[in-house]
């Protein structure tokens, strides 16, 4: 089965009108961490602008993959804003998208509640996702599969 990307990006996000170039000299893979907020959901809450009042952070990623779809909203080639220092200008950011049902510990974000038979099939697509997205990337902008990151070793 092939990748579906459904391009709508966050045209009204202060750093999308700024539109600094980003080198992609690699990828960051985070975790959204934000249970049962799947990839369509994002782009309602991040189409705003910080200057504006409209929301209260600054974060921008370039896709968010869940087991339907991966929603791309930031063009590859303008940088992100979803980490310190110079990833963002050297990474694509994709986050991965977590179901409801999973728990984590408050103080560590160590796994709690985790049930491989309930998700094992949501997760086994959304690897895939990242995968074939991340080996699409790689081809596109030259990258190594090496410069493959997760947000914890580029912060």
């Amino acid at each position: 089965m092939a990748l579906k990307i459904i391009r709508n990006y966050i045209t009204r996000h202060d750093r999308f009108k700024e539109a600094i170039p980003l080198l992609p000299a690699g990828i960051m893979i985070h975790s959204t961490a934000c249970l049962d907020v799947m990839a369509a959901d994002w782009f309602t809450m991040w189409h705003k602008s910080l200057a504006a009042g409209e929301i209260n952070r600054e974060a921008a990623v370039h896709a968010f993959v869940d087991d339907q779809a991966v929603y791309q909203y930031w063009p590859w080639m303008i940088c992100g804003w979803h980490a310190g220092g110079r990833v963002i200008i050297t990474r694509i950011a994709i986050e991965t998208c977590e179901p409801a049902g999973i728990e984590y510990a408050e103080d560590s974000f160590d796994l709690i509640v985790y049930d491989s038979t309930v998700f094992a099939k949501y997760f086994e697509k959304v690897w895939q996702d990242d995968i074939q997205l991340s080996l699409w990337l790689c081809q596109q902008f030259q990258i190594a599969p090496g410069n493959i990151i997760s947000h914890h070793e580029g912060f």
